[in-house]
């Protein structure tokens, strides 16, 4: 980098998952302002929480792996 700083994981991923905290607080408090009944969004709860549980499984399994490989 032309800065001299180099890349760190580490602190890519750890954003990487206050990003996904952020989206999943975005995404729900949008969703439950659209969404007025239950007609209109069915399983929205279950949606959202699977769509963050894969992303923050995701980013935790890459944080083990760079930890793994110190």
């Amino acid at each position: 980098r032309p800065s001299g700083r180099s890349f760190r994981p580490q602190v890519f991923l750890l954003r990487t998952l206050v990003g996904v905290f952020l989206a999943q607080f975005v995404l729900l408090t949008f969703a439950l302002v659209k969404c007025n009944s239950r007609e209109n969004c069915p399983d929205l709860g279950r949606r959202i929480e699977n769509l963050c549980n894969v992303a923050v499984a995701t980013t935790l399994s890459l944080l083990g792996v760079n930890e793994s490989n110190k």
